[in-house]
């Protein structure tokens, strides 16, 4: 299954863990997404369709300081989490901006904090899983 994910606003998932590697310049989001909500926005589908997805960010230079605070929460505490309320994809000519907006949670720490941020980039793939396996 292929999508292109500046097509979606890419609401309603969680945000799991993040990787950068900046020789390589490429951020990395790893999220779970019902892409019944997320891609389809039918909030009244009987089945829902979660995923596990990548969303590899290709040509980002420098991290915004908002997502590697994120990244070191999430590295120092597996219990935190962003829920993700939005993305918007912006394009032109010369740039490729995504503005994540999502609420960040720590649980050890008992804190809730909003974050938007905009993070520029080349290229973008969405990876997704088959889907989650339901008990």
């Amino acid at each position: 299954m292929h999508y292109d994910p500046t097509s979606y606003r890419l609401h309603d998932g969680t945000l799991e863990a993040i990787d950068y590697n900046s020789e390589q310049q490429q951020l990395i989001f790893h999220l779970e997404y019902n892409l019944a909500l997320a891609v389809n926005y039918d909030s009244d589908s009987p089945a829902d369709d979660f995923r596990q997805t990548r969303l590899i960010l290709a040509g980002v230079g420098l991290i915004p300081s908002e997502i590697a605070r994120i990244n070191q929460a999430i590295a120092d505490n597996a219990d935190c989490y962003g829920d993700i309320l939005e993305c918007n994809w912006s394009h032109n000519h010369t740039s490729a901006t995504l503005e994540l907006l999502l609420n960040f949670f720590d649980p050890a720490k008992q804190t809730e904090e909003f974050i938007q941020t905009l993070i520029q980039y080349q290229t973008v793939e969405w990876q997704i899983a088959p889907p989650l396996v339901q008990d």
